[in-house]
């Protein structure tokens, strides 16, 4: 049985899409070399569209772990609560604040893992939380006072968790209703929302492909070292530990490299031709595919 944890929506309502998440505590596998140091990329001329003017998050948003793209608006996952951003308008918060490590959509079925908030009488973990109301409510699926995931991804029934307690993989059948533990540790994880099945997630030693589900993995040959992953309708979209951001359409086994960013990547999202990219305090956005990128949201706290 569900039980409901109080999570009332105080700003406006957003639709379904998807996300890949990023983790506090966690690290970006590593290269040996650093990230370019630089300027940032400077803001939209007053000549450009003003929705593409980059604006400024609001002073509560202190940390965070995640990023969605759902249709043009962007979700943020933070220490602090789900908050929606539209084109040239700062971030508004979705729900009461929890601590949203954890943080995926498919479908109309929205997916949570992390942390209470503050007053909230729930347990240190939260286990697995689901929405059908787009985050406006949240009732708790599975694992309550277990699991803390910090990576969410699912496709049809299968859901796949990165566990921040033992640091391994956890696989749903039945999505999220039970689960087996699996014995891989994965920085990142996707699964392709069109076959449950693939699945490509990245490691320390470079990325791995899975075939039946994320059951077992297999290294892919030649592919570069990348640290997140999105994987969307028309492929997947990774970033570099430095920056790099390379897309594949052929389930990871091929890459054409896009645009460079100037700090390390800390979350990553794609849908359709739309990137967005947390690297330092600024999310950046493109929408060609990676291959350029402007600033969307400044003053954001980092990991």
């Amino acid at each position: 049985m569900r039980h409901t944890i109080r999570l009332v929506l105080i700003a406006t309502t957003v639709a379904a899409g998807s996300v890949l998440v990023s983790g506090c505590g966690d690290q970006i596998p590593a290269t040996g070399a650093t990230a370019a140091a630089g300027q940032s990329r400077p803001a939209a001329s007053p000549s450009e569209d003003a929705s593409l003017r980059p604006v400024k998050a609001p002073a509560e948003i202190e940390h965070v772990h995640n990023l969605s793209l759902v249709g043009k608006d962007l979700l943020l996952g933070t220490h602090e609560g789900l908050f929606r951003q539209s084109p040239g308008e700062p971030p508004k918060r979705v729900s009461e604040p929890f601590d949203v490590m954890g943080f995926t959509i498919d479908g109309s079925r929205w997916l949570a893992s992390g942390h209470p908030g503050p007053g909230m009488s729930a347990p240190a973990d939260l286990g697995l939380l689901l929405s059908d109301d787009q985050g406006r409510t949240w009732d708790t699926a599975s694992l309550s006072g277990q699991v803390d995931f910090h990576r969410l991804t699912s496709s049809g029934e299968v859901v796949l968790g990165i566990n921040s307690g033992d640091g391994l993989l956890w696989r749903s059948s039945d999505a999220g209703a039970s689960w087996d533990t699996l014995d891989v540790s994965l920085y990142d994880v996707a699964l392709d929302p069109g076959d449950p099945d693939i699945a490509v997630a990245t490691t320390e030693r470079g990325p791995l492909r899975s075939e039946d589900g994320g059951r077992t993995w297999s290294a892919i040959k030649g592919a570069p070292l990348i640290a997140l992953l999105s994987w969307h309708d028309g492929g997947l979209v990774a970033v570099t530990p430095d920056g790099q951001i390379t897309t594949s359409t052929d389930g990871g086994r091929t890459w054409t490299q896009g645009d460079t960013l100037k700090e390390a990547p800390l979350a990553l999202t794609a849908s359709d031709d739309d990137v967005a990219v947390l690297a330092g305090d600024t999310v950046w956005f493109s929408s060609d595919a990676g291959m350029s990128f402007q600033p969307r949201v400044t003053g954001l706290g980092g990991h």
